[in-house]
């Protein structure tokens, strides 16, 4: 654990600080993941949002809709896979402005950075610090690297290599297309992903959560008036698999619903298909 850490006082009248303003649950995240127990200099540290949640007494949604507005606002990204955290302008703010390779204070950083284990938060601090490390530039270097796989597998491609690519394509799309989307009230709608589902497994272990994610989609379906904006589809969620997983915890099944959220009397007013389409009854 560091001794100090650097919190400037025109975080309060510019830039995210200004933004954040009103959105109590974004500073109190923002503040933590600047001088919390975990931090580092260089930004990039483990910090699961459970971790977030007990140490600043909010609950794991108050804790996933604060961090959410901070990666909307580019304050921080978020791997969900290895629960990392990279502050994007910690070094900044931590160590100083302007700093330079030849800089004794780069060597620290330099030596902490490859001590990291390999996650997205750790590529995204090297593809914004590179320069400052004296590090090639990693975006050209996996283009020259690309450039050279692929004049080699031309050398070396064999029909049945050609053919399981093309399958190995088409599954993709395949997956792609049948991953389940929620309704919002803009014309983009929310994608539900692997690594959304595999987060929600780990914060709620006793519920069937694609089974959730599935009444979530119906929900919205059967209430247009109820559709959110997109941004507020990560909060909503969360929102609806603690009340699912407080049920659980009392004794009630999963899908028991007294405040009628998760009714599907709304089902018998729809038709489904064989090819898999929907619609509703005509009156």
């Amino acid at each position: 654990m560091r001794d100090y850490s650097v919190v400037k006082p025109s975080f309060w009248i510019s830039g995210t600080g200004k933004k954040l303003r009103g959105d109590v649950e974004a500073q109190i995240i923002a503040f933590y993941l600047m001088t919390g127990p975990h931090s580092t200099m260089t930004g990039v540290f483990h910090c699961p949002i459970m971790y977030m949640a007990h140490e600043t007494g909010l609950d794991i949604q108050g804790a996933s809709k604060g961090l959410q507005s901070l990666i909307n606002e580019d304050f921080c990204f978020f791997d969900d896979d290895s629960e990392t955290v990279f502050v994007t302008n910690a070094l900044r703010y931590q160590v100083g402005e302007n700093l330079k390779p030849k800089d004794n204070r780069v060597k620290g950083i330099k030596k902490q950075f490859e001590s990291l284990p390999e996650t997205r938060a750790k590529a995204e601090f090297l593809n914004k610090y590179w320069d400052v490390l004296g590090l090639d530039n990693p975006t050209k270097k996996q283009a020259e690297n690309t450039r050279g796989l692929q004049g080699a597998s031309k050398a070396h491609r064999s029909q049945d290599q050609d053919q399981e690519q093309d399958q190995d394509i088409k599954q993709q799309r395949a997956a792609k297309k049948n991953r389940l989307e929620i309704q919002t009230t803009g014309n983009n709608n929310f994608l539900v992903t692997d690594d959304l589902v595999s987060s929600l497994e780990r914060f709620y272990p006793a519920l069937d959560v694609e089974q959730q994610l599935r009444n979530i989609a119906g929900h919205f379906h059967a209430r247009p008036d109820e559709l959110r904006p997109r941004t507020k589809i990560t909060q909503f969620i969360h929102s609806w698999m603690q009340n699912r997983a407080n049920q659980v915890s009392q004794g009630q099944s999963e899908n028991d619903d007294p405040l009628g959220l998760n009714d599907k009397s709304w089902i018998n007013d729809l038709v489904f298909n064989e090819d898999g389409t929907v619609y509703e009854k005509s009156n």
